[in-house]
């Protein structure tokens, strides 16, 4: 697939699927999207997910992931705002008194999670989390033919592979 030996993409697919199904942050956004709201916020807060890792590739082509992660106060500074973010939206649910609506009906009066926010949350809570920035430098140079000169072409391929998989 896209000049990626088969041994070499089985073993990202075997690794971005152990990863994807341990849950963080971002499963708990989806889940409440979802369960609150029903598909349409669920899907969307998926697709804010996606768009965050989107943002991460661009972030790892252009060398920028490596300049945050090389300098301390950089990924201590994401970090503080994922944290930060991830509080917010924890004080926004208890002030709305809006949880997990678990009564089935896929509608939370007091959440409304509009397809938006939940797109928002999604992307956010992707893009602030350092750990996504870690896993894109840590995972993706294992899959790298650095004897091509396509190199950002590999890793967006890579990406893509990666953001495939997280839909599904």
């Amino acid at each position: 697939m896209f000049g990626i030996e088969p041994s070499v993409l089985a073993g990202l697919i075997a690794t971005s699927v152990a990863i994807i199904i341990s849950p963080g942050p971002d499963t708990l956004i989806i889940l409440r999207h979802a369960i609150n709201g029903g598909r349409g916020p669920g899907l969307a807060a998926v697709g804010g997910v996606q768009l965050g890792l989107v943002v991460h590739t661009g972030l790892a082509v252009a060398g920028i992931s490596l300049i945050i992660t090389s300098t301390p106060a950089l990924l201590q500074g994401v970090a503080i705002a994922g944290a930060a973010y991830l509080a917010w939206i924890g004080i926004q649910i208890l002030k709305g008194g809006a949880g997990l609506n678990l009564d089935g009906n896929g509608s939370n009066g007091a959440d409304g999670a509009s397809g938006v926010r939940a797109l928002r949350e999604g992307a956010l809570s992707n893009i602030l989390n350092p750990k996504v920035i870690l896993l894109f430098l840590a995972l993706f140079p294992n899959f790298v033919d650095y004897r091509r000169d396509d190199v950002s072409a590999q890793l967006i391929t890579l990406a893509v592979i990666l953001i495939t998989l997280n839909v599904f």
